[in-house]
């Protein structure tokens, strides 16, 4: 199924707040994935994904996974409940995709009642990323927070660590994790 341009509706649909992970992916343009998950499952779902890690792994890597590994994860996912929407920027420009993903993913968030929105760290965008959402979720009147997280300490991010490699991957990945997908939007 080829994805959906332009504005998406929001995921709405919870009972109680969400809290959203996010990763990214950088290699074909600008792919982030957003797991959205309900705060008052978020326990169970970290202690669900943390038990995917393998013996003696820090986190769990979609890029060093083998490919039987990556099936049986994204079935697992599929039976955990796990829901992702996906933001793709097609630009060679790594800040402007960002800039442009994030935005959505987090307008998107923030109508999905998301109070805590955690993204993957990576220390050389921590400032942009400060000065892009803290105006972002004050424009909009919420209580949302954001947090950059080591994925190693956050099971949660590698739900979208897998969703987001499987479509910078393309071909049969996008089907394979596509039930996993809400809303797929293009941004750029």
């Amino acid at each position: 199924m080829p994805p959906s341009t332009g504005a998406v509706s929001a995921l709405g649909g919870f009972r109680s707040p969400c809290h959203v992970f996010v990763d990214e992916s950088k290699s074909a343009g600008y792919i982030a994935a957003a797991t959205y998950i309900e705060a008052n499952r978020v326990a169970a779902a970290r202690q669900a994904i943390a038990g995917l890690r393998l013996p003696g792994a820090e986190r769990l890597h979609f890029i060093h996974e083998r490919d039987a590994r990556r099936k049986q994860i994204l079935e697992q996912l599929l039976t955990a409940g796990i829901r992702a929407r996906v933001y793709i920027a097609r630009t060679t420009n790594q800040p402007l995709g960002r800039r442009e993903t994030l935005t959505a993913l987090v307008n998107d968030a923030l109508e999905a009642n998301a109070r805590r929105i955690v993204l993957e760290q990576d220390d050389s965008v921590l400032t942009a990323d400060r000065r892009l959402l803290t105006p972002l979720i004050r424009r909009a009147n919420h209580e949302a927070q954001f947090e950059h997280v080591r994925s190693r300490s956050e099971p949660l991010l590698w739900p979208s660590d897998a969703v987001a490699w499987c479509w910078q991957r393309g071909g049969t990945w996008i089907e394979r994790s596509r039930p996993l997908v809400d809303v797929v939007q293009v941004v750029l």
